[in-house]
């Protein structure tokens, strides 16, 4: 069993490699670190991050091509979309491995709770969310 500290190592390691990932290649990142006059190396634990983590104005008018990695290419990535329920959806891509990642544990998470998938449920948090052309947004 991890103790606490090992756990908020761990954590802070993670940050510190997608701050890095995040810098070199999202122009919007790059950019709000530069405003802050913050480099990758700057960034230690949460708690120096220069804005909320949860504020989705802070990529107003940037979103998606802002935050679109360069290296990803149009074959490997999903348009995906926020529920909006702060006001506006907000959206964004995902890679092909990032879905995967975000199906398999949400499946892992059916088998842990006794479903199995394609058994019909019931969802009390929110429904499935397509982005789609006819939602306003197109990919570039």
């Amino acid at each position: 069993m991890w103790s606490r500290t090992d756990l908020v190592e761990l954590a802070n390691h993670k940050l510190r490699a997608l701050v890095r990932h995040c810098h070199a290649r999202m122009p919007a990142i790059r950019e709000l670190m530069q405003k802050h006059g913050l480099s990758p190396d700057d960034i230690r634990t949460v708690d120096d991050l220069p804005v909320s983590l949860d504020d989705q104005g802070l990529l107003a008018g940037r979103v998606p091509a802002g935050i679109l990695d360069p290296h990803l290419s149009r074959r490997d990535r999903f348009v995906h979309r926020t529920g909006g329920s702060t006001g506006e959806p907000m959206f964004f891509y995902l890679s092909r491995r990032a879905r995967a990642t975000d199906r398999a544990g949400f499946y892992r998470h059916l088998r842990w709770v006794g479903s199995e998938r394609g058994e019909r449920m019931f969802s009390v948090w929110g429904d499935l969310v397509v982005a789609s052309a006819s939602a306003g947004w197109h990919a570039p």
